[in-house]
């Protein structure tokens, strides 16, 4: 099995290619929203949005970073191996692409969507692919997935962050705590940031091992 993690948004041309990448969706999402009876145009949104692709044909170009991930992802199952693909942010939704053009199943965190600008890709995909392959973790309060349509399969978790912390339901961490708080961990280990830094409860301790001792234990 091979894992291919993409990285998230780090820096400012990160952030640009976010921007770049998925204007267009966005732009089609404010469209709907002040059109009346507006999910009646969602048949239309993904033309609208590739005929705006077309025009920034040169630009998206230069950003279209799921070009090499597809071909990274490509060339592993060439190879015979049996791949995933994940990624948080700008990363999760790069990931999500290659899962639908490669036919691989990918899982996102906090990734912006792709039902809307399927077409706009090189190669376009499917709604039927998208569906099939890619899985999106939504947190509440974080406005980045929530740009462009999701796919059939995604999960809505709760973001326990301060309502003027908004920002801090984007991150990995605080997600990954999420989930591993409401559906268990398996008996793996919990991060310290779980407790010390998120303020979720101690975990139960397992083998006689105390959480706060392992944690202190980690930390000094």
């Amino acid at each position: 099995l091979k894992v291919v993690a993409v990285r998230g948004t780090s820096n400012s041309w990160d952030a640009l290619a976010d921007a770049q990448l998925w204007t267009s969706a966005v732009l089609a999402q404010f469209v709907r929203a002040i059109l009346p009876f507006g999910n009646f145009w969602d048949p239309i949104l993904p033309l609208l949005v590739e005929a705006i692709s077309i025009i920034e044909e040169n630009t998206l170009e230069n950003v279209s970073y799921y070009k090499e991930t597809t071909a990274f992802v490509n060339l592993l199952k060439s190879q015979g191996y049996n791949v995933q693909i994940v990624g948080h942010s700008l990363g999760g939704g790069l990931a999500m692409i290659t899962g639908a053009q490669t036919e691989t199943p990918s899982v996102a965190i906090s990734g912006p969507n792709s039902k809307i600008s399927r077409r706009t890709y090189s190669p376009p995909v499917t709604t039927e692919a998208l569906d099939k392959f890619a899985f999106n973790i939504i947190p509440g309060r974080d406005p980045v997935p929530r740009i462009d349509d999701p796919a059939k399969n995604y999960q809505l978790i709760e973001c326990k962050a301060p309502f003027n912390k908004f920002f801090d339901c984007h991150m990995a961490t605080r997600s990954l705590c999420e989930i591993l708080f409401i559906c268990g961990s398996m008996g793996r280990p919990i991060p310290c940031d779980c407790v010390n830094k998120y303020e979720y409860e101690e975990p139960i301790a397992l083998n006689g091992k105390v959480f706060s001792e392992v944690c202190h234990q980690e930390e000094g």
